[in-house]
């Protein structure tokens, strides 16, 4: 998002009685590369185009992006 700071969160995941898992607060925009860790991902819900994607980086710092689902 233009002029949007980064942020860091502290979220759990919890599972509900009949056992799915929960999370709000969801970002809808990637972040930079910057912004992500090596050797981790970062997941994000992409409401314009109704997918959940996926941005990795290496431990050698090369980035990947992808999209994990696309929903409906």
């Amino acid at each position: 998002m233009a002029g949007s700071k980064s942020r860091v969160l502290s979220i759990s995941l919890k599972a509900d009685a009949d056992g799915y898992i929960h999370q709000t607060d969801v970002n809808d925009a990637a972040p930079a590369d910057a912004d992500v860790a090596l050797a981790s991902f970062v997941l994000w819900l992409d409401q314009t185009n109704d997918a959940l994607k996926v941005k990795a980086k290496y431990a050698d710092g090369s980035v990947s992006n992808g999209t994990v689902a696309t929903l409906s």
